[in-house]
């Protein structure tokens, strides 16, 4: 029994030693050594509702034989908010313009610039100013009469549209105890009362 007793004394010492000997042991998922992984941050949400004063950008393409003004002006008032007329691109016949009476541009151009403002409140086609190649490469141009800017082809139109927009009325009326500036007229509520201010 001693015999016995001491050879397996001798056998774990053995184990132990060729343990030990070995590579070292690599820590485990759970060690206490592990760093954390941080966790992925969530986006940072600026704004969660659209701005009603905001503007936003739309393009408009205007089938040949419309026109042009008209159907923006048609597109601001279904859609009750202003639009803004960025530019456009395409080619127009027959252009109309004021010069100041009406002035008659025969013939297919190309449309080089537009500009323009329409609200929804205005039963009118609004007022643009155009830019056109003209023949030999010259430039001609002017404000558009309602109606005379008729597309000949497609016709693409990017414009600004906005709904909340304030709309002031110039020149203001002068609040009591305000100096105004010099050279500005005095705006009173009754017109036989208007004076410039510089008197």
């Amino acid at each position: 029994m001693m015999m016995a007793s001491a050879a397996s004394e001798s056998k774990k010492k053995s184990n132990k030693k060729t343990s030990g000997s070995g590579p070292a042991a690599t820590p485990t998922a759970t060690g206490p050594h592990r760093r954390p992984v941080p966790k992925p941050k969530p986006p940072v949400v600026i704004a969660a509702h659209e701005c009603p004063s905001a503007m936003r950008a739309r393009v408009l393409e205007v089938p040949p034989g419309r026109d042009v003004l008209s159907c923006v002006s048609a597109f601001a008032r279904r859609g009750r908010r202003g639009a803004l007329v960025l530019g456009a691109a395409g080619h127009v016949a027959d252009v109309v313009l004021r010069d100041p009476s009406a002035l008659v541009l025969r013939g297919t151009m190309e449309i080089l610039s537009l500009a323009g403002c329409f609200f929804p409140f205005s039963a009118s086609a609004g007022t643009a100013a155009v830019f056109l190649a003209g023949p030999r490469g010259t430039v001609l141009g002017g404000a558009v009469v309602p109606g005379g800017l008729v597309a000949a082809g497609p016709v693409v139109v990017v414009v600004a549209t906005f709904v909340a927009a304030a709309l002031d009325r110039l020149p203001l009326l002068l609040i009591k105890g305000e100096e105004p500036h010099h050279g500005w007229p005095v705006v009173c509520p009754n017109p036989k009362q208007q004076r410039p201010a510089d008197e």
